[in-house]
């Protein structure tokens, strides 16, 4: 594919010139605009490719804007062996035949150039996407490692929230549960549960503190490799501290099933924690009888929660 299209467009010795002329000679508003670049498309005629503050446009030799994609949407824009550029978007963009890669055809070291702009720019003024397209079934376990995140997050501020208001009903000082999180938090839930003989407090605790663990190892872990470079289920993670050598570092089967089963021991947690926080807020001192231990220790939870033939040990 020939990559002098400048000519096309009256500029031939610069391609970002030609590119931004063509788009003031069309009307195009340019005031948000970083750069344009006059190339060619894959049937050898005449294009824009225009990179804006948050998307970037393709305009043909007629003027029409053919694709105007959002950052958000954007995978990759990177030179490629045969020449030119690619411009990569994920499935959400509604194009014909659901189309994800757009050719930019410009020479070698021009292409080069437009790469390194947008991954200089990408970062500072287009929140969220990724930057690089991602090798095959990476992006999925990205999706499912991000969502065992972002519900063990969530689960970590209910269930130190539930500690707080429990140790408010207790009349004792919830200042060292505010931020805990794993094991420390866990023993404040087992503390609770121990002291109002609440077998739900207990168990709660028990069970994030399971889990807690397989996120660790999903967040830490470093996912294995095949023969064929593809991702596997197999996670490696060293321990901390000193540890003989035969056990510096554990490994764990997490592939997407597994994956997906940590995410719902969260999302229940996370489901309970709700449940007992409003049976909690109906405490008051005035008219409740009994005493703060009885009435957390009549706590109800009407879920049973993850499946003990589910839980972590089994």
């Amino acid at each position: 594919m020939p990559s002098d299209s400048n000519e096309a467009f009256g500029d031939e010795d610069d391609h970002l010139l030609a590119g931004t002329n063509f788009l003031r000679r069309i009307g195009h508003n340019i005031d948000k605009t970083w750069t344009a670049s006059a190339g060619l498309d894959e049937d050898g005629h005449p294009q824009v490719l225009v990179i804006g503050f948050n998307n970037i446009q393709l305009v043909n030799e007629k003027g029409k804007v053919v694709l105007d994609v959002g950052s958000r949407n954007i995978r990759a824009l990177r030179s490629v062996n045969t020449g030119g550029l690619q411009l990569c978007t994920t499935t959400n963009v509604a194009t014909e035949n659901f189309r994800t890669r757009w050719p930019h055809y410009i020479s070698v070291e021009d292409a080069q150039y437009l790469e390194n702009l947008w991954l200089d720019l990408f970062p500072l003024n287009h929140a969220g996407p990724q930057l690089n397209s991602l090798p095959w079934r990476e992006e999925e376990y990205t999706y499912y490692v991000g969502r065992v995140v972002t519900e063990a997050a969530k689960c970590d501020v209910a269930l130190a929230g539930l500690a707080t208001t429990a140790y408010l009903i207790l009349g004792r000082s919830p200042e060292k549960i505010h931020g805990q999180s794993g094991k420390a938090l866990k023993d404040k839930l087992t503390e609770i549960g121990e002291h109002c003989k609440s077998p739900i407090f207990s168990k709660l605790g028990e069970r994030y503190y399971a889990w807690y663990d397989k996120r660790n190892f999903a967040t830490h872990g470093i996912r294995g490799t095949g023969a064929d470079g593809h991702p596997t289920g197999q996670v490696f993670k060293h321990k901390k501290g000193t540890q003989p050598s035969e056990v510096y570092t554990e490994v764990d089967d997490q592939d997407f099933q597994q994956l997906a089963l940590i995410w719902r021991a969260f999302y229940d947690l996370n489901h309970d924690a709700f449940e007992i926080s409003f049976h909690l807020g109906f405490y008051n001192s005035h008219t409740e009888s009994g005493t703060p231990e009885e009435f957390i220790g009549r706590t109800p939870l009407s879920s049973t929660g993850t499946p003990d033939s589910q839980m972590p040990w089994q």
